[in-house]
C-alpha cells in the first residue's frame, strides 16, 4: 500500500491511497472461508460447499468490504501518524475518483480531499484592549424593584374585584358542545393564580369579575403548559396535553396580595445579618443587590465583546469551499446549497472562535479539574445547609440577548449565553430540609457524590467554572476598563455586539 499527499491550495490538500493486491488478498480469503464453514446450501454438508461456489456468491461483497475497512483504517492512521490537524473529515475527492470494477480490477486507487486548520498567530496581551460595562442602577430601576420586593413579601387578603396578580377559588366544570356540563366529565373545586395565565384574552375575562361570575374558557389555552393544567384539573399531564374542552370556571373566594410594608420587619426578613437602621439604608443595599444581580449580563457581555475582538485580531483564514462541501454531505437531506451558503458566515465564525479558543486552552492550560467541581458542590450545600449567610438580593429583569454560536475541542459544549453566576439546584431525595444544618463533612461527600452521578448537571457547573476562569484570564492579560452605562446603553451595546 502507498500513501501520498498533495496540496492543493493554502488550507486544503488530496490523499491518494493505492492498494495492491497482496494489501488485502489474505483477509479476503480468510473471510471466504469462514463463509464457506458456515454456508449451508440445498445438497452440500455444512461446511463443504465448493470455494468457487462460495468465491462467486460473496467474492464482491466480501472484497468491497475489505476494502472499505482498509481504507477507513489506513486513512486514519495516516492523519495520526502524519500528525495532520484537519477540519471536519475527509471527503472522497469527487473529481479524481473513478469507477470501480471488482470483476477486473486488482488495484485501486482512492482519494480523499482535507481541510487542514489554519495556524494562529495571536497574544493575549494589553495591547489588546477591551471594554467591562456596568450598569449604573437608576432610581427607575430602584423604584420597580422595591415595588416587585414588597408585592412578594405581601400578604394573601379577601378582595371583592379579580385583580392581576390575585387568586381566585372556585368550581371548574368541563362544558359539552352545547357548553352544558358534560356527562361524566371534569367538575372540582380549584384554585387560579391570575398571574399564571398566560393567554391575554383569558386573563382579561378574569380581570374585574366578582364572586358569583362564571368564565368559560379553555384551561390548555390559558395557561400554555400541561403541567399547569393538569393540576388545575387534577388530571395527568399527558390528558392535559390534548385537551380541547371548554370549562366553566364559577367565581367563590377572592384573595389579592397586600404589599408589605417598609418597617424593621421587611429588614430583619430580607436582611438578617445586616444592622439596618432607616429606609434610607435598606434602598442602598438594594440598590447594590440589583447591581449584583446584573453582574452575569456584564460578565456575558464582556465576554462576548472580547471574543468577537479576538476573532476579529486573530484574522482566522478557514477553506471555505472545503467546508461548504463537508457541511452539504454532514447534512445530507437535511440542508441543501443554499441553505448552507445562507448560514455559512455564522458557522465559520463559530469554527474561527473554537480555533481560538483551543488554542487559548493549550497555551495557557485553561481547564476545570473534577475536585474544582466537588468544591463547588460542596460551597453550594454550606451556603444552603450549613452556617454560611446567603445573599438575598431581586433579581432584576431586562429583555436582551446575546449570541455567539462556537464549540470546542475540550470534551463539553458551552454557551455564553447563559448566566456565568447562577446557583445550580440540586434536588434529590437525600438533601435535607433547608433548616438543617450539616455539620458531618461525610454527608456533605455523600450530597456530593449523588450530584456528580448527575451528567448534565455536572456538565452544567464545569462549563460554568471554565467560563470564570476564561472571564479571569481575559481580564488577567487584556487592557481592560471599566465604565458604567445606563440599563438602555447597555442594550443598545449588547446588541451592537451580535450584528
Amino acid at each position: 500500500m502507498n500513501i501520498t499527499q498533495e496540496s492543493t491550495g493554502q488550507l486544503t490538500a488530496t490523499i491518494r491511497i493505492n492498494i495492491e493486491e497482496s494489501d488485502y488478498q489474505e483477509k479476503v480469503e480468510k473471510t471466504l472461508r469462514d463463509h464457506r464453514r458456515k454456508a449451508a446450501l440445498p445438497g452440500f454438508r455444512p461446511g463443504m460447499v465448493p470455494f468457487g461456489m462460495i468465491r462467486r456468491m460473496y467474492g464482491k461483497a466480501v472484497l468491497a468490504e475489505e476494502i472499505q475497512k482498509l481504507i477507513s483504517d489506513s486513512l486514519d492512521n495516516y492523519i495520526k501518524e502524519n500528525h495532520l490537524e484537519i477540519l471536519g473529515q475527509p471527503l472522497a475527492s469527487e473529481e479524481l475518483n473513478s469507477r470501480i470494477d471488482f470483476d477486473s480490477q486488482t488495484t485501486f486507487d482512492f482519494y480523499f480531499d482535507i481541510g487542514l486548520t489554519p495556524q494562529i498567530n495571536l497574544e493575549l496581551d494589553d495591547h489588546i484592549e477591551a471594554t467591562y460595562y456596568t450598569i449604573a442602577v437608576d432610581d427607575s430601576m430602584l423604584k420597580d424593584s422595591l415595588k416587585d420586593i414588597l408585592h412578594r413579601n405581601g400578604t394573601m387578603v379577601d378582595s371583592e374585584v379579580i385583580e392581576n396578580g390575585g387568586t381566585v377559588a372556585g368550581e371548574i366544570t368541563e362544558l359539552n358542545e352545547s357548553e352544558e356540563p358534560k356527562e361524566g366529565g371534569i367538575s372540582r373545586q380549584t384554585t387560579i393564580a391570575v398571574n399564571y395565565i398566560k393567554d391575554d384574552q383569558v386573563r382579561e375575562q378574569f380581570i374585574g369579575k366578582v364572586k358569583g361570575d362564571t368564565v368559560i374558557f379553555n384551561p390548555l389555552t390559558a395557561t400554555g403548559n400541561a403541567n399547569e393544567t393538569a393540576q388545575m384539573l387534577g388530571i395527568r399531564k399527558e390528558n392535559a396535553e390534548t385537551l380541547t374542552s371548554s370549562f366553566r370556571f364559577t367565581i367563590g373566594q377572592i384573595q389579592r396580595i397586600e404589599p408589605a410594608v417598609i418597617n424593621d420587619e421587611l429588614y430583619s426578613r430580607l436582611y438578617p445579618s445586616e444592622k439596618i437602621s432607616s429606609e434610607k439604608e435598606f434602598r442602598e443595599l438594594v440598590r447594590k443587590d440589583i447591581a449584583r444581580s446584573m453582574t452575569p449580563d456584564c460578565d456575558q457581555q464582556f465576554m462576548n465583546t472580547v471574543i468577537k475582538s479576538l476573532i476579529e485580531k486573530a484574522n482566522i483564514e478557514l477553506p471555505d469551499a472545503f467546508l461548504k462541501r463537508y457541511l452539504l454531505e454532514v447534512n445530507e437531506n437535511k440542508a441543501d446549497r443554499e441553505s448552507i451558503e445562507k448560514d455559512y458566515e455564522k458557522y465559520a465564525r463559530g469554527l474561527k472562535w473554537q480555533l481560538l479558543e483551543n488554542k487559548l486552552i493549550r497555551e495557557y492550560q485553561v481547564g476545570v479539574e473534577d475536585e474544582e467541581v466537588r468544591d463547588y458542590i460542596r460551597g453550594y450545600f454550606r451556603k444552603r445547609f450549613g452556617n454560611e449567610p446567603t445573599t438575598h438580593y431581586h433579581e432584576h429583569g431586562h429583555d436582551h440577548e446575546h449570541d455567539h454560536g462556537h464549540n470546542h475541542e475540550h470534551d463539553h459544549d458551552h454557551d455564553h449565553d447563559h448566566d456565568h453566576d447562577h446557583e445550580h439546584e440540586h434536588e434529590h431525595e437525600h438533601e435535607p430540609s433547608s433548616g438543617e444544618n450539616i455539620k458531618d463533612a461525610s454527608m456533605y461527600d455523600s450530597l456530593i457524590d449523588h450530584v456528580m452521578k448527575n451528567e448534565e448537571e455536572v456538565r452544567k457547573i464545569y462549563d460554568h467554572l471554565f467560563d470564570i476562569k476564561l472571564r479571569e484570564l481575559f481580564k488577567s492579560k487584556l487592557n481592560v476598563r471599566h465604565q458604567e452605562v445606563s440599563l438602555g446603553d447597555f442594550i443598545r451595546l449588547s446588541t451592537e455586539i451580535k450584528s
